[in-house]
């Protein structure tokens, strides 16, 4: 079935969504790379979370988690599928079932600096022994740093394995890398989630650029196909989650499939029936046989 209506409350923003049609594309995207790592893709859960936040993750019980925003932050499938490939990188590296092992690189150096704090204060170095037990924390965060970037560098070394295996190109993950260099030189808090939780560095992009620019197939490019269910799936979700935007965005002199599909979903949203049946109309007498057209008609009317 389609998006459900209840996109239209802010309370329910970082609610999963189903949505057979953007599913069945990012199947065609996924499940390549989970049979090459291994997995039987069938066994490999994929949460569509609704939430404009860039993010994703990889979390235990072979689950992958992909918001909205960072699909619709994706120029290509190639981008989309190199961040599936990282993200299946952390599930074969047993990641999410390891992370209690980030926890314990950040304490590791914390109760040091706190056990060199009490030390400096019971042999008469009151100052030192506050300034080191002051630090724990920042030492402890550095720990733990260390350790997710070292994750990092496996996960995108197997994630270019993946790809190759599958007949893809690793470019759309560095391209999708260097589209946020900038996010480096920002502070944890400014960053997008995804970032917080994936620390990227120009050195990590340039590794990953060396290694892959030597596969096989680095010029493989997407498909006609694969780049159109890709625009119409990124339609799909501006017309849900941005409707306002959507309509400004997808111009009416724009007579495209995936912007008047856009439009259609953003006219419903804002309550805009006639508009929206005018456009599914005109979509379905291009392709009569389009069951999700007739779902999102019935929607409308419903």
């Amino acid at each position: 079935a389609g998006l459900s209506a209840s996109w239209a409350a802010p309370a329910l923003a970082q609610s999963l969504i189903r949505d057979t049609e953007i599913e069945e594309t990012l199947r065609k995207d996924a499940d390549p790379i989970f049979k090459v790592a291994g997995f039987n893709p069938k066994d490999v859960r994929i949460l569509l979370v609704g939430d404009k936040e860039l993010n994703a993750f990889a979390t235990s019980g072979i689950q992958i988690g992909l918001n909205t925003g960072l699909i619709l932050q994706t120029e290509t499938p190639n981008e989309l599928m190199g961040v599936i490939a990282h993200e299946t990188g952390h599930l074969a590296g047993g990641h999410p079932v390891r992370s209690g092992e980030m926890m314990k690189a950040g304490l590791k150096p914390m109760l040091l600096t706190m056990g060199l704090g009490i030390m400096a204060l019971l042999a008469g170095a009151p100052d030192a022994g506050a300034a080191l037990i002051g630090s724990a924390n920042y030492f402890g965060e550095l720990g733990a740093l260390g350790y997710s970037r070292e994750q990092e560098g496996r996960a995108d070394q197997a994630a270019v394995g993946f790809l190759e295996n599958a007949g893809q190109s690793g470019r759309g993950l560095v391209e999708f890398f260097e589209n946020f260099r900038y996010q480096e030189v920002f502070s944890q808090a400014r960053r997008f989630p995804y970032f917080q939780s994936h620390p990227i560095s120009s050195e990590r992009i340039d590794m990953l650029r060396s290694r892959v620019d030597k596969q096989p197939h680095y010029n493989h490019v997407d498909s006609p196909e694969a780049l159109a269910e890709h625009e119409i799936m990124k339609a799909k979700l501006d017309g849900f989650i941005n409707p306002g935007q959507s309509l400004i965005k997808y111009k009416e002199t724009d007579k495209s499939f995936p912007a008047r599909y856009a439009r259609a979903i953003a006219y419903y949203q804002t309550r805009e029936v006639t508009h929206a049946l005018r456009l599914v109309d005109g979509l379905l007498a291009e392709q009569p046989d389009n069951p999700y057209l007739w779902e999102l008609k019935g929607q409308i009317l419903f």
